[in-house]
């Protein structure tokens, strides 16, 4: 536990990081709605209408790229990413509980939700504010088509009301469909790559580890 004292604060506000995604405005040059989306559609397509959800990606953001991989059902929401080389895991239950996990240590730590990093249980449960859009959260959706790397792509840009609060996040499709997403975080890009997406959440990772200690700080 001791190594698990020094490295997390480090390596959770670095996770925070990317967790904290809210993706950057850009011109739009057509209006739609939610249900004519081609987002709506690619969610569908994968099941992903409602709670239960996995999905794996790299993420990548001041020229360091991380391993991000988040399911979450009705009960648990579980995060496994690899940043700079080291690996955290944050599960959260619905009471507000979180339980950590750095670099694959014996134990897990267990924080109240009332602590710094019990706090984090929102953040989790929305995956890293990778917020799934739904009739109910979305406010507006945009459409432009964009050129990047000699390669077309259609961004659709949703703003999606996070208690109270507005985000936007842009869906860029190519050729191949959905390829990344794309954000800022006070001025710094983020992008998603989504390796894997499914509307069945991975169940092995949503339950309470079966050796963690109390850590309070």
């Amino acid at each position: 536990m001791k190594s698990i004292r020094k490295k997390a604060i480090g390596i959770l506000i670095a996770l925070m990081a990317f967790l904290m995604l809210t993706a950057c405005d850009g011109g739009t040059d057509a209006v739609t709605t939610w249900d004519t989306s081609r987002t709506k559609r690619y969610y569908e397509s994968y099941g992903v209408t409602g709670q239960n959800i996995s999905m794996q990606a790299t993420m990548s953001t001041s020229g360091m790229q991380g391993v991000y991989f988040f399911t979450r059902n009705n009960e648990y929401a579980y995060i496994d990413a690899s940043i700079a080389g080291q690996q955290v895991k944050l599960l959260a239950d619905k009471e507000g509980y979180v339980y950590f996990n750095i670099d694959n240590e014996e134990y897990w730590a267990k924080s109240d939700p009332n602590t710094q990093f019990g706090q984090m249980s929102n953040i989790i449960w929305a995956g890293n504010q990778f917020i799934i859009p739904t009739a109910q959260n979305v406010m507006t959706v945009s459409s432009e088509k964009v050129s990047m790397n000699q390669k077309m792509y259609t961004a659709e840009t949703i703003k999606i009301n996070i208690n109270g609060t507005p985000a936007n996040y842009t869906y860029y499709y190519g050729a191949n469909g959905l390829e990344f997403v794309e954000g800022a975080i006070d001025g710094t890009n983020v992008g998603f790559e989504i390796k894997k997406m499914s509307g069945e959440p991975t169940k092995e990772y949503l339950k309470v580890p079966e050796k963690w200690v109390e850590w309070n700080s």
